[in-house]
């Protein structure tokens, strides 16, 4: 086996030395790639925690803002609270319950003379007007009746869902 020559030597040495100064700035590239992975990944977590918690916020806001007078809508049903009687007891169940007779037969009425006229002349276009509020004051306490239960739009809508599932199912419509 020949022996290497001092220039080989020098040669060979120097070629591990700038091996080893490379693999040492490869490793600490890695370890700084590594951490900008995981600072990525960490960040992606976190917008997706953010994005969530940002839904939940824009429902809870549309929810509070049904609570608000100032966002009302008044072309659904708005449960008045100047007759809200105390919940659940007896005396208050008799209020409601006299509250929505006094709205329903006023109902009834107007329907009675819509169909009078209806049958004597065929101008009732006046008296149905009347009977559709009519109808929406009976709606009115029934909307005012469940909000006095505890019951907040978002809630009033879910029970109106069940109710139309049942009555589709029952084939009403």
């Amino acid at each position: 086996m020949a022996e290497l020559s001092e220039q080989d030597k020098w040669e060979i040495r120097d070629f591990f030395a700038k091996n080893k100064r490379q693999n040492g700035v490869c490793v600490r590239l890695e370890e700084s790639f590594q951490a900008v992975v995981a600072e990525i990944w960490a960040q992606a977590n976190k917008i997706d925690q953010l994005q969530s918690e940002n839904e939940e916020l824009k429902r809870e806001n549309d929810r509070l803002k049904l609570k608000t007078d100032t966002d009302v809508d008044m072309a659904k049903p708005q449960p008045c609270t100047v007759f809200q009687y105390a919940p659940k007891t007896a005396a208050s169940t008799l209020a409601w319950v006299a509250k929505l007779n006094e709205e329903s037969n006023e109902a009834i009425r107007e329907a009675l003379k819509v169909s009078r006229l209806a049958e004597v002349d065929g101008n009732f276009h006046d008296a149905e007007v009347d009977l559709a509020e009519e109808l929406t004051d009976v709606i009115t306490v029934c909307t005012s009746w469940l909000h006095a239960l505890g019951y907040d739009e978002y809630l009033r809508g879910e029970v109106q869902r069940r109710v139309n599932e049942k009555n589709r199912e029952r084939g009403y419509f």
